[in-house]
């Protein structure tokens, strides 16, 4: 798991959960839940591993606040 934080009160989560096999981003806690009724909260996709290896490339695009 990853957290990216803006301050000890706003942070996203990314990671891989191996128990279920799902990659995930959790912005529960991001501070931010005027965009949509469910962006602020875990979102989970299937992503299988291959001969139990996993590599994760994460990009993040620092943009101004408003």
């Amino acid at each position: 798991m990853g957290e990216l934080r803006v301050s000890k009160e706003q942070e996203m989560l990314v990671g891989y959960a191996s128990d279920t096999q799902e990659v995930y981003v959790d912005r529960a806690r991001s501070g931010c839940s005027d965009l949509h009724e469910d962006f602020a909260g875990r979102h989970a996709a299937p992503l299988e591993t291959v001969e139990n290896r996993l590599d994760i490339h994460i990009y993040v695009d620092r943009s101004p606040l408003k």
